[in-house]
């Protein structure tokens, strides 16, 4: 699916079912999403038959599910902690608390 000119139409379908309002919303965006996407039996089945582990995002309240499924914190950490350290030296001079030998 990666490779085909309506991947991104179909992630963006795709978002309709895991940010759905409730486990029913979700399940009914799915079956839309299925007949929509239908000439792509692959991507649909993998939706389809992994469902059950979407559902239990909807265990969750509102707002954390929102965080479940558009952040990855970890990363986001990670990537502040880059910019914030981007082009600095582990030692700023000679005189640095912790310098060795």
């Amino acid at each position: 699916m990666r490779d085909t000119k309506h991947y991104k139409d179909f992630c963006r379908d795709a978002r309709a079912i895991y940010a759905a309002v409730s486990l029913q919303a979700a399940r009914q965006a799915l079956e839309e999403r299925s007949e929509k996407w239908a000439e792509y039996p692959p991507a649909v089945r993998v939706w389809a038959s992994n469902f059950e582990h979407v559902q239990r995002l909807f265990d969750l309240p509102a707002p954390i599910r929102r965080m479940v499924y558009t952040t990855n914190m970890v990363e986001e950490l990670h990537s502040a902690f880059r910019k914030v350290t981007r082009g600095k030296a582990a030692f700023p001079n000679d005189e640095a608390p912790g310098k060795f030998c």
